[in-house]
Parts: C-alpha cells; sequence; structure tokens
C-alpha cells in the first residue's frame, strides 16, 4: 500500500517497508522515518525530510529537501540537502546526483560511493570512500581523506578541492579554483596538462590558468620534480636537498629551497599585503628566476643563483653568490656577504655593497651604485675599476650613473 503525504501535512516515525513506498507531495514533509531494505521513499519537489535514516537495500530519492542530519547505507538519488543539514553515506551506501546548499554537509564514508555530488556556497563534501564527477562550485569545498579516492571532479571558480591523502585521477581545476594539497611529494607532479603524482598519488589532474595551486607548505622530497605551467600559481613550499621546482608558473608565499629552483616568478600572494618569498638556502641553486614587484628573494650562505632578474620593486639578498643578475627599474639587489658577479644594473635600478666580493659589474646610465665599505686603493667612478677592501674588481660605473658611498656597517 503506497503511503502519500500531502502538502501541509508533516509525518513523523514512518518505517517504509518492501510494497509499502512512500511518496512526500510538495508542501509536505516527512521527520524521523526509516526505510528499510526493499522500501523506497521520494520526495518531489518542494517537500522536506529530515533525520530520516535509509538502511542497506531501501531508495530514498529527490527531488525535496533533506534537513537534520540523515544516515543512508542504501541508495539516496537526486536529493538536495538544505542548508545545515547533513547527509552521511555508510559503508556500502552509495549517492547519485545529490546537492548540497548553503552550509550543508555530505559525508561518504570508507565503504560507500557518490557521483555526481554538486556543492556550492559554503557547502562541504568530505570523502573517505569514493567520489566521482563531482562539481565543485563558488564557496564549495571538496576535502579528500587518507584512503578516499575522488575521480573525474570539477572545481569551478571560487570553488576548492583540498587533497589531504587517498586518491585523485582526472580532475580539473578551472580558472580561479583552488587545488589545496597536503603532504610531500614523491616523484613528479605537474601543473596543468600532465599526471600529477604524489603520496597521495593524483594522476591527470589538471590546472587551467589562473588556478591556484596551494600546496599548504608540502615538501617536494629529494628525487621529486614539481613543474609549473604558465599561469599556475603555487603558494607556500619546501624542496628538499635533491628536490626540483620548475617554472615558469609563479610562486606566492614564503618558500624554502635546498634543492633546485629554475624558471619560476616569485610574486605578491593572492592576499592582501601577502609579499612573495623565496629563501635559497645552504646548497640551493636557482636558475633564471624572477622576482617581481614587492617580492623578496634570499640566497644564503652556500647556495648560488644565475640569471636572477629583479623587476620593479623586487628585492635580491646575497650572503652566498649570484652571478648574471639583471636589476632593471626599481629592483635592489644587497651583497651582505658573498659573492656577486657578471651583474647588470640598469636605469633605476641599484646595487648596494656592504660586504664580500663583487667582480665585473656594470651599472649603466641612470643606475645607482651604493657602496658601504672602506675604500683601500682608486676607486673610479665612470668606466675604470673599483678595488676595496671587499674586493671589488671590474666594476664600472657609466655616464650618468650613480655612486654612492655611505658610511661602512659595523
Amino acid at each position: 500500500m503506497s503511503i502519500v503525504v500531502s502538502a501541509g501535512v508533516t509525518s513523523s516515525g514512518l518505517t517504509i517497508s518492501s510494497g509499502d513506498p512512500l511518496t512526500v507531495l510538495s508542501g509536505g514533509a516527512a521527520d524521523f522515518s526509516t526505510v528499510l531494505s526493499g522500501g523506497s521513499a521520494t520526495f518531489s519537489y518542494g517537500a522536506t525530510g529530515g533525520y530520516l535514516t535509509v538502511s542497506a537495500g531501501g531508495a530514498l530519492m529527490g527531488p525535496g529537501q533533506l534537513d537534520g542530519f540523515n544516515l543512508d547505507a542504501g541508495v539516496v538519488s537526486g536529493a538536495t540537502v538544505g542548508d545545515q543539514g547533513i547527509l552521511e553515506i555508510l559503508s556500502g551506501g552509495t549517492a547519485s546526483d545529490v546537492t548540497a546548499l548553503g552550509t550543508a554537509t555530505i559525508l561518504i564514508e570508507s565503504g560507500a560511493r557518490a557521483t555526481g555530488t554538486m556543492v556550492s556556497s559554503g557547502a562541504v563534501v568530505d570523502v573517505l570512500g569514493s567520489a566521482a564527477s563531482t562539481s565543485v562550485g563558488s564557496g564549495g569545498e571538496e576535502v579528500v581523506y587518507s584512503k578516499g579516492a575522488a575521480s573525474g571532479d570539477t572545481v569551478q571558480s571560487g570553488g576548492v578541492l583540498v587533497l589531504a591523502g587517498g586518491t585523485a585521477s582526472g580532475e580539473s581545476v578551472q580558472s580561479g579554483g583552488t587545488l589545496d594539497f597536503e603532504g610531500g611529494l614523491k616523484t613528479e607532479l605537474i601543473a596543468q596538462s600532465g599526471p600529477l603524482t604524489s603520496t597521495t598519488v593524483l594522476n591527470g589532474v589538471t590546472l587551467s590558468s589562473g588556478a591556484l595551486l596551494n600546496l599548504n607548505s608540502a615538501t617536494v622530497l629529494s628525487g621529486a620534480t614539481l613543474s609549473l605551467a604558465s599561469g599556475i600559481v603555487l603558494d607556500s613550499l619546501t624542496v628538499s636537498k635533491g628536490g626540483t621546482l620548475l617554472g615558469p608558473g609563479e610562486v606566492a608565499g614564503s618558500s624554502y629551497v635546498a634543492g633546485s629552483v629554475g624558471g619560476v616568478t616569485v610574486v605578491q600572494g593572492p592576499g592582501a599585503g601577502e609579499e612573495g618569498y623565496l629563501e635559497l638556502r645552504s646548497g640551493g641553486t636557482a636558475s633564471d628566476v624572477t622576482v617581481s614587484g614587492g617580492a623578496q628573494m634570499q640566497i644564503d650562505s652556500g647556495a648560488s643563483a644565475t640569471g636572477t632578474v629583479l623587476m620593479f620593486g623586487a628585492t635580491l639578498d646575497v650572503l652566498g653568490s649570484a652571478a648574471h643578475t639583471v636589476v632593471e627599474s626599481g629592483g635592489t639587489e644587497v651583497l651582505s656577504s658573498g659573492l656577486v658577479s657578471g651583474d647588470v644594473v640598469q636605469s633605476g635600478g641599484a646595487l648596494y655593497l656592504f660586504g664580500g666580493t663583487a667582480s665585473d659589474e656594470t651599472v649603466q646610465s641612470g643606475g645607482g651604485f651604493g657602496f658601504g665599505a672602506n675604500l683601500a686603493n682608486d676607486f673610479t667612478a665612470t668606466s675604470g675599476p673599483v678595488t676595496s677592501t671587499t674586493v671589488l674588481s671590474g666594476v664600472t660605473v657609466s655616464s650618468g650613473g650613480s655612486l654612492e658611498l655611505s658610511a661602512p656597517r659595523c
């Protein structure tokens, strides 16, 4: 016998068994009810249900709205989880084409499966089992935990995919979307058209230009390579000795490299006032890194860099060695100790030497050269060599260049 709940009627405490299907019409409600094996409950558009339990072999169908806390060990299809509502898919349970609204939560337990889930505007889907073809809209979030599996998901602008363990494959993060990654990278990770492989085994994940890759201070381990395609922005991370970070993508936040880095651009982060910072630690090497306006790069003692480009507002602090740096207008290079050689300071750029050794430096017309050490020998500020206690040789200040001889540092 069919059970029908009409508009304006609320039923509670129902037990739906095989042969007694439940239908809740628009405007009706059914709460604190259980769908047993073989039973089915259908909630029409505009109908609501809350605190429902679907047993293994039972079925709950939408498109009505689920409020409160709901448990599913059977099948849920086409339903909508309302604001602040919770739908927990238990082991053996399945969910398809379920939509989460507002701050709703869909929890997919180990051994459970979901496909076609849609979350946005503060809603969250937590994956400990498996989720396929999830759509994460603006304000929505999908979190994949250890032993969970996600595949074929799409993260739209404003959406977030958090990979905290488990497996993700065939994921697509569109421009404006964010991929948050937690954990160390063991092998190769390519942040656009190739595979992403890590301790969480990411395969075939694609980040469109304009997407944000947030590694949550993850570590690129020895032997691992992280390659960033053009248009990809990477947040803070650590590159261990033997690890490699490659461009041409961008690095924001604070990153620390004891391995090698090449071809990336250090930029201001996405947050207001958040400046990019890249520290090249002892043993680390850098090549062809660009430091953009407001960002900073530091080369520690025992580290070396070549081909660095400093753009407007950028700063390079050298305590190790730097060769062939190009200081563009508004850029600043500071040598406190260590070695610089073959650098070019263009008009509007500045080079400050407070210690160490500088050789074959060129300061072009309009460039600035600040020297804070004692001068031991002749110092020619036009076309000849500059020599001091810090051993400056072959430094040329072109006509129109600026030479500042400041007091030595104590």
